[in-house]
């Protein structure tokens, strides 16, 4: 799994009132946990599926690894000629290690922070094969952890056992560690989507750890029949992808004092990301018991500055200070 991105850099605060020479610098540490919603010139990488199958309820032995489609369906879903095939889920991996060496060039080792992600289909809004639902209604996505599972070679005219099965979802899911990556709804006609995912931090440090990244599709309505073109379809452009887009990471760049005042100067900034100024009096505190003391919007990329309005603690030795990318 990917780290954090954490770099720490010999800035720090004059304390008048520390002991000794009268100075006792704070490590200035830059945090990227996340970022979203903004238009900085981030760059994009397509991950093409490594792994992929659908799996039925009405089949739970069966494996369709093999099929040129993957599909998501509820309960009270219909094929075309009205009968219902039951509930059908989804699983695709996507290997992301061309990506992370990909991004490491551009911007450099461990340097950048995921952006965001989006996962791109090609529907059939009227399948051919009898065995796929119909319907437009709404499905979930979700990040999954345990990504061991084979893929298969069945086909719907001709399933196997040699890989990943209905059966398999109660060793494979784990509503405790697995996470949403939002809600969609499908087309119902032939069309290429584009759901734009969530970024939760386990995800983000999956897709940045250049492994395996698995996905987990089910139906949340019980009328949907949604089927798209998985990576063993035969053309290129209807196959799935997981396109993401990263930029360089934030860094503190210098702190300084200005009476009360702390002076924050900083580096690859986004224009309109939000990014909070987090303070503690230890380097080695969790993260979460950092407390926030400014929130900023950038109005353009690059260089910033931050004035953290009588953020300066004189009864402390040393103060650490973050910048978390929101």
């Amino acid at each position: 799994m990917k780290r954090w991105a954490i770099l720490f850099h010999p800035y720090g605060i004059k304390n008048p009132k520390s002991s000794g020479t009268g100075l006792r610098f704070a490590a200035a540490m830059a945090l990227a946990l996340f970022v979203i919603s903004f238009s900085g010139k981030a760059a994009w990488f397509t991950n093409g599926a490594s792994a992929d199958a659908f799996v039925r309820a009405l089949a739970p032995n069966s494996n369709y690894g093999g099929a040129g489609a993957l599909s998501v369906a509820g309960p009270s879903a219909v094929n075309g000629s009205g009968v219902t095939n039951g509930v059908f889920d989804s699983f695709i991996r996507f290997n992301t290690g061309a990506m992370v060496t990909n991004f490491n060039a551009l911007y450099g080792t461990n340097n950048w922070v995921i952006t965001a992600a989006k996962l791109q289909v090609t529907e059939m809004g009227a399948p051919p094969n009898a065995v796929f639902n119909r319907g437009v209604g709404g499905f979930e996505i979700r990040w999954i952890v345990n990504d061991n599972w084979i893929e298969g070679t069945g086909t719907p005219n001709a399933p196997t056992t040699n890989g990943v099965a209905y059966k398999d979802e109660t060793s494979l899911l784990n509503s405790q560690t697995d996470v949403s990556l939002g809600t969609f709804t499908n087309a119902g006609i032939d069309t290429t989507l584009s759901f734009q995912l969530t970024l939760p931090p386990a995800f983000i440090q999956d897709a940045s750890a250049g492994g395996e990244v698995g996905l987990y599709w089910k139906a949340i309505d019980p009328r949907i029949g949604f089927t798209v073109d998985s990576r063993s379809f035969g053309t290129a452009s209807a196959l799935p992808y997981l396109e993401i887009s990263a930029l360089p990471a934030p860094g503190i760049s210098s702190i300084e004092l200005s009476g009360a005042d702390v002076i924050l100067s900083g580096t690859n900034g986004a224009a309109g990301g939000t990014y909070l100024v987090l303070d503690s009096p230890s380097s080695t505190s969790p993260l979460g018991q950092w407390v926030p003391i400014a929130t900023n919007v950038l109005s353009a990329s690059g260089p910033f500055t931050f004035v953290l309005t009588n953020s300066a603690n004189g009864a402390l030795g040393a103060q650490f200070f973050a910048i978390k990318a929101q």
